[in-house]
């Protein structure tokens, strides 16, 4: 995999949601092809509930590995 954006201050990039411990790292490999993978950018009720959809897992309130 070939680096999209070089680092700009030497700092890491940290994945940040205090209210769930499992985001202490960032995302695998795997957890980002099936989060491309996704075919629907948005699900109904198009709000924290919705399920299946590119913009739950991006934004961590689903996982990519299933709903």
């Amino acid at each position: 995999m070939d680096v999209i954006c070089a680092p700009g201050d030497g700092e890491p990039i940290r994945r940040y949601n205090q209210a769930d411990p499992r985001f202490g790292t960032l995302p695998t490999l795997e957890d980002v092809r099936r989060t491309l993978a996704l075919t629907q950018y948005d699900t109904p009720p198009y709000n924290t509930f919705s399920a299946g959809s590119f913009r739950a897992v991006l934004e961590g309130r689903r996982g990519a590995e299933g709903w």
